[in-house]
């Protein structure tokens, strides 16, 4: 078995910008009962920041006295999802509970952000990072929430370098395309074959030479 990992679908994940879908904080997700570090993360920024706006799922299980409330959009389609990640500031990447006991491999989320272009990404710490993205050079990092917003208020003060940081985890993300997934699986592929020729080969070899039939 090889591990492939997850990919990018550039052909819906690409820069759109559209300035009604630009805020300085967007995140876009569920927040269920394996989130509960996720919903302390988003109350947190609701409260701090007026310009960030939560679209996705789950607002139920948010109680009812938080201002997350307030900064649910709703259900976001692909195409709403494309130009939130291209036309906003600082886009958040929020893992599930215990994420970081995982040995391998991210969300697709990391390479949806990075192939739009935009804004620059914002993950929580994880050793897993390193595998595909440069921390704090193409994507910005955090160990914890006080840490977090002090990233945020530095890159919301520094446009040029989140840009810059944008265009950096766009280049890397054009190596974990689909595209570049399936020709791994196809090469793959072609080197199991390849290795079950040669095994079959030294079996025929074998019964010769052992006068088996």
């Amino acid at each position: 078995f090889k591990y492939i990992g997850c990919a990018v679908n550039n052909e819906l994940f690409y820069y759109d910008y559209d300035e009604k879908f630009g805020y300085d904080i967007v995140f876009v997700g569920g927040v269920g009962k394996g989130h509960i570090n996720r919903i302390e993360i988003l109350e947190e920024i609701a409260k701090n920041y007026d310009k960030f706006a939560f679209y996705g799922y789950g607002l139920e299980n948010v109680p009812q006295n938080y201002f997350l409330h307030k900064k649910f959009k709703g259900w976001a389609d692909t195409n709403t999802i494309r130009k939130l990640y291209s036309s906003s500031k600082i886009i958040l990447n929020l893992t599930l509970d215990g994420y970081d006991i995982a040995i391998k491999g991210f969300n697709s989320r990391l390479f949806e952000i990075a192939g739009c272009k935009g804004g620059v990404q914002l993950v929580k710490n994880d050793s897993k990072l390193s595998e595909f993205f440069k921390p704090d050079e193409e994507i910005m990092v955090f160990d914890s929430i006080e840490d977090m917003k002090e990233k945020i208020n530095f890159l919301l003060v520094n446009p040029k370098l989140c840009k810059n940081m944008a265009s950096k985890a766009y280049k890397t993300s054009l190596q974990y395309t689909y595209l570049k997934r399936a020709k791994t699986m196809c090469q793959l592929h072609d080197s199991i074959v390849s290795s079950e020729d040669i095994f079959s080969d030294c079996l025929d070899e074998i019964e010769i030479e052992s006068g088996m039939t």
